[in-house]
């Protein structure tokens, strides 16, 4: 089995949970949290490999696409909180880093690309090589990825739903096969990413409407052959198509609107003692401890 983990969401989690700092006051609640998240990853799921993204920009060619792409991520459209908080990731980012490279992962990453897209693009490899592969990230888009080899895991717990996988993937997504899941997405748009979608359309509407009739093109032939009348909400569909159908082109991770030239994938040799060094340095106490047993699972790799 392999896990391809989302990196930089896994530490925008982690960072946000709890309050953690060195004595000095430097933030260490990512470090921490994004490391303990990997050893209960490895311990778990005892993959043969790990892969880890990291985020290297917007891309170009989303930007291009729908320049309002994450303009609310902005740092001035941020509270003075959220801004802190990210102003401590970016701190932290780094050493996560070099800590993940020191275990001994394969990391990759490109200026100018995102993090989903390098995961899309190695779970492909994965699916050709008929790996069993698991996707860590809490970002659904993932979900339109899922097969019989590829499964998704949130980063964040979940009462039910946190692995998401072929087998239940209809009961956790009202019905619906992951090949409709990303025209479920695009319906709906993606407030965290200022993705429109199309405005009107809910969760209900866009599950319907795919249980009902399998795409939204194959929708849309029968209203235009007359076979269908369109509900007033489903109307807003054709009203809005341009919208949809850019949605649906900034969400889909199958062709990705990436450029992978300056994809780099990077593995060097583990150097736990520099992982020791830097918990003490950042006193880190629940790895530096005991850390012959805390590094283990990543030496029966």
């Amino acid at each position: 089995m392999i896990l391809l983990i989302d990196g930089t969401n896994l530490a925008f989690v982690t960072n946000a949970i709890g309050s953690m700092a060195r004595k000095d006051g430097f933030p260490t609640r990512a470090i921490a949290g994004t490391l303990k998240s990997l050893r209960s990853y490895v311990t778990h799921f005892q993959p043969s490999k790990i892969f880890v993204a990291w985020d290297g920009g917007k891309s170009k060619k989303r930007m291009a696409l729908h320049p309002g792409y994450k303009a609310s991520r902005k740092l001035e459209e941020k509270t003075p909180e959220q801004r802190m908080d990210f102003e401590e990731l970016l701190l932290q980012l780094p050493i996560i880093k070099q800590a993940v490279a020191d275990l001994g992962l394969f990391t990759m990453e490109g200026p100018g690309i995102e993090g989903d897209d390098l995961i899309a693009l190695l779970a492909k490899t994965s699916a050709r090589s008929s790996h069993q592969a698991v996707i860590i990230s809490s970002d659904s888009d993932f979900h339109q990825l899922v097969t019989e080899n590829i499964s998704v895991y949130s980063t964040v717990s979940k009462k039910t739903g946190r692995h998401v996988t072929y087998t239940n993937f209809a009961k956790i997504h009202n019905g619906l096969r992951p090949d409709q899941y990303l025209e479920f997405k695009a319906l709906q748009g993606d407030k965290s990413d200022d993705i429109p979608g199309v405005k009107g359309i809910g969760e209900k509407t866009a599950a319907k409407l795919l249980n009902d009739f399998g795409t939204v093109d194959d929708w849309r032939l029968k209203v235009s052959m007359g076979e269908h009348k369109p509900t007033k909400t489903q109307s807003k569909i054709i009203d809005q198509w341009p919208d949809y159908q850019m949605s649906k082109a900034m969400i889909d991770l199958h062709s990705p609107l990436a450029d992978f030239t300056t994809a780099e994938l990077k593995y060097q040799e583990p150097n736990y003692g520099n992982v020791r060094k830097m918990a003490l340095e950042f006193q880190i106490s629940e790895i530096f401890m005991d850390f012959s047993t805390w590094v283990r699972p990543f030496k029966e790799m």
